[in-house]
């Protein structure tokens, strides 16, 4: 009965899996025919959404509520901004990023399918599912790193004195740790490491495995 039910997760966890990976595959073929697609007329996206702050120029530039509640002051603000940039260079870092996103992701769960079905299959400590999780801790590493450099990029072409609505813009970094050009993203780093981790166990299983089979 325990078995039953483990293998009906598996298949659940399997369809889900495909699902998603169908849809991931949309999604990055919709972005690598953008530039076709909106010749025709079809805008899936207009410009780069950049993560901006905005700071209000005069101290008391929103001092009160118009129901005579105290006043408030804010020092800041966040939001997102759509910048178009009529350069090749920033429409192409532009059009790989979500590529990239959409690829990694694709391939990040054609690789967990392949480890799902090893599992439904018996073969939990297989030498591929050491070598698929090992390949999805680095791209979980690397891609958010490449990602956010090349956001921090298309930031940097903001101006330096960008006023919108009585309101200064200033670019905000993607990334908490940055030294010079390079980034550090602890969340994603952590991450990567912990999926590491769950490769070695992979290995270790299957060395355990293996030795138990031989003394048999």
């Amino acid at each position: 009965m325990e078995t039953r039910k483990k293998n009906t997760s598996h298949i659940i966890i399997y369809t889900m899996l495909n699902i998603l990976f169908g849809l991931m595959m949309l999604l990055t073929l919709l972005s690598l025919f953008h530039p076709i697609l909106y010749h025709f007329g079809i805008k899936i996206g207009t410009g780069q959404d950049l993560r901006v702050g905005l700071s209000p120029i005069a101290s008391d530039a929103i001092s009160k509520m118009d129901n005579g509640s105290p006043g408030y002051g804010i020092n800041s603000l966040e939001g997102n901004l759509i910048v178009q940039q009529p350069e090749f260079w920033f429409s192409a870092i532009s059009y790989m990023i979500p590529v990239l996103i959409g690829i990694s992701f694709s391939y990040v769960t054609y690789l967990l399918r392949v480890i799902i079905k090893n599992v439904i299959g018996g073969n939990h400590f297989a030498t591929e599912n050491v070598k698929n999780t090992r390949i999805i801790a680095f791209l979980v590493i690397l891609v958010p790193h490449i990602i956010t450099i090349m956001q921090n990029i298309l930031l940097s072409t903001l101006p330096r004195k960008l006023i919108i609505d009585g309101f200064e813009v200033y670019r905000m970094i993607s990334a908490p740790i940055q030294i010079f050009s390079f980034v550090i993203m602890p969340d994603w780093l952590l991450a990567g490491l912990i999926v590491l981790v769950f490769a070695e166990i992979f290995k270790e299983g299957g060395a355990i495995k293996q030795e138990n089979d031989l003394t048999v």
